[in-house]
């Protein structure tokens, strides 16, 4: 375990990194914070998350992308969290990037792109391609997606974005070596081989908060492993 830990060397939060409670979605609806000695629980969320990218930035870059019920903006692709939000963590630089979604950079010498994902979210990407499907999974939608080179394509039909004139932020122009969404039920990946010797890690990641589990990639062989943190999962593991 600790041998995994001293060879990781990117940490990427994709969405919903604000829990958002059924208490903070009245608060939200209701604007209750406008008034005296009213607080909306997510603040507190938003405070926790803070202290908690403080620590791990100071040892660890770390990419944060925006998701459900993270103060961003609504319309695709969604913009980055603003720093002023993560004021403690943002006192470590460059360690800390606070990244848009979808969200595509390399990384020793490896292509990554993705999206939060979230599979409860009607306005995101790939949860709106599942209202019109039920025969496909997550994974073999993303082999879809890959095939088609674009991110978001029903995008503005029944996906909100922001109008571009000249240009579409969703092609895909550069393939890439890991292609994934986030939040979704469960874990599951495949490499798919394609022409010219080159192939793709489709990569669905689980829901933190749901299941307690992250992903471990090793971007030299394109590995996986999922590790749980779940109370249950450490009691029995001792």
């Amino acid at each position: 375990e600790r041998d995994i830990i001293e060879r990781i060397v990117r940490l990427v939060i994709a969405g919903e990194s604000v829990a958002i409670t059924e208490q903070g979605r009245e608060f939200t609806t209701a604007a209750r914070y406008l008034i005296k000695n009213e607080k909306c629980p997510n603040v507190e969320c938003v405070a926790h998350m803070d202290k908690f990218l403080s620590k791990i930035s100071s040892l660890l870059e770390v990419d944060v992308m925006p998701g459900l019920g993270d103060p961003s903006t609504y319309l695709m692709p969604q913009q980055p969290i603003h720093r002023a939000v993560f004021e403690m963590g943002s006192k470590h630089g460059k360690m800390l990037n606070l990244v848009t979604n979808p969200y595509q950079f390399s990384l020793e010498g490896v292509h990554i792109m993705g999206t939060s994902g979230e599979s409860n979210q009607i306005g995101e990407c790939l949860s709106d391609l599942k209202r019109f499907t039920k025969r496909l999974n997550g994974i073999e939608l993303l082999s879809r997606i890959l095939h088609w080179q674009h991110l978001a394509p029903t995008i503005p039909d029944t996906v909100d974005g922001f109008p571009f004139v000249d240009r579409d932020p969703f092609i895909i122009e550069l393939f890439p070596h890991i292609l994934f969404a986030a939040n979704q039920p469960e874990a599951s990946h495949v490499v798919v081989e394609y022409e010219g010797n080159r192939r793709t890690l489709l990569l669905s990641i689980p829901s933190f908060t749901k299941t307690f589990s992250m992903v471990l990639v090793n971007l030299r062989n394109l590995e996986v492993v999922e590790r749980n943190f779940s109370v249950d999962r450490l009691i029995c593991d001792i």
